[in-house]
């Protein structure tokens, strides 16, 4: 009896450490990735104002980009993605000021798997964001618009 108690208690002990561990190792994890996702807006937000200093000037109002980074949250956010939100928002883009003041507006945001849905909540940037929640089709035919509009800056 003893003996059980004490494999009980050893495989117990053993099982704390493991939940632990891992629990540290992913929050490790998130971590980078949260300091992954700033450095990538920071460069993201100099390459912006390089593009402005340069001459080019945005299409968009402050109010288009910032209606235009929500909507495209609001595409992702939830349980399933609208694909063709993400289009539609992207279509309105037409140069690289564009791009790099919509990935601005939207910052680093947490995108919700949605109710019940076991896959955890990501967080990123816009970037970030598209390469989780879609298809790798899905990312090529978007930057091919982007391609053919002349804008430098992809997914």
């Amino acid at each position: 009896v003893k003996a059980v108690k004490g494999l009980v208690i050893t495989v117990g002990v053993m099982a704390a450490i493991g939940i632990v561990s891992y629990l540290v190792y992913r929050k490790i994890q998130v971590q980078k990735k949260q300091q992954d996702s700033k450095d990538e807006l920071k460069d993201s937000n100099a390459e912006l104002n390089n593009v402005l200093v340069q001459g080019q000037k945005t299409t968009m109002n402050a109010a288009q980009i910032s209606a235009c980074a929500n909507a495209l949250f609001s595409a992702m956010d939830g349980y399933g993605s609208d694909w063709d939100v993400l289009f539609k928002e992207f279509a309105k883009i037409k140069n690289d000021a564009d791009m790099l003041s919509v990935i601005k507006a939207f910052g680093v945001r947490t995108i919700s798997s949605g109710n019940l849905n076991p896959e955890p909540n990501f967080t990123g940037t816009l970037q970030a964001c598209i390469k989780d929640e879609f298809r790798p089709q899905d990312i090529t035919a978007l930057n091919g618009m982007l391609a053919r509009k002349g804008i430098k800056n992809r997914l």
